[in-house]
């Protein structure tokens, strides 16, 4: 494929080996596997993204490994010289999520979310209708509506953050304290 477009691209996945001996906390490397994947990368002419904030991307019991990864073409790399590969946090995971990007990415709008225990709690039909009958209705046609939905949203979040607290805040909170305990045992690692 890389002869047939000459355009810029990027490849990103788990490629499952790792390319070097301190890229896992074990002491063992499949070097035919390693060499195979560095193979690989010369014959497409790939130049690596580095990723930032975290020396492994996956994490199985107490086996810590790099083989989430991604890679450029020469073309790509020279039209976006400043991405950068960050590793979000890696929920229930064992592997971290990767993101390509630039250092001063917005995060950019958010979806409202719904959450279903909000069925359960006996104020939020009440919340519900409030919201909807104090919305600013004094635009046209689907206007109102998208108005309407809008201000709904903001007072459920509103409504949420009383009720239950700030969700965000405390999953934050633990994904950092996480990352804490990973960098830890990477710490830890002898190398």
């Amino acid at each position: 494929m890389k002869s047939a477009f000459d355009i810029p691209w990027v490849m990103i996945g788990d490629f499952n080996e790792t390319l070097a001996k301190g890229e896992g906390n074990s002491r063992f490397i499949n070097a035919a596997g390693s060499n195979d994947l560095k193979r690989f990368l010369d014959s497409c002419n790939l130049i690596e993204l580095a990723l930032t904030g975290h020396s492994f991307t996956c994490f199985r019991g107490g086996s810590m490994s790099r083989i989430d990864r991604a890679f450029s073409s020469p073309k790509c790399h020279s039209h976006f010289r400043d991405s950068i590969l960050r590793m979000l946090p890696r929920g229930l995971s064992d592997h971290g999520q990767l993101i390509v990007g630039n250092h001063e990415q917005d995060k950019g709008w958010r979806p409202f979310r719904f959450i279903d225990c909000w069925l359960y709690n006996p104020q939020f039909q009440e919340t519900l209708q409030s919201s909807w009958q104090t919305a600013f209705i004094e635009l046209p046609g689907r206007f109102r509506l998208l108005k309407k939905l809008s201000c709904i949203a903001k007072g459920l979040r509103q409504w949420n953050n009383a009720q239950y607290g700030n969700q965000e805040n405390r999953l934050a909170w633990l994904y950092n304290r996480i990352a804490e305990i990973e960098k830890l045992q990477v710490d830890r690692t002898p190398t």
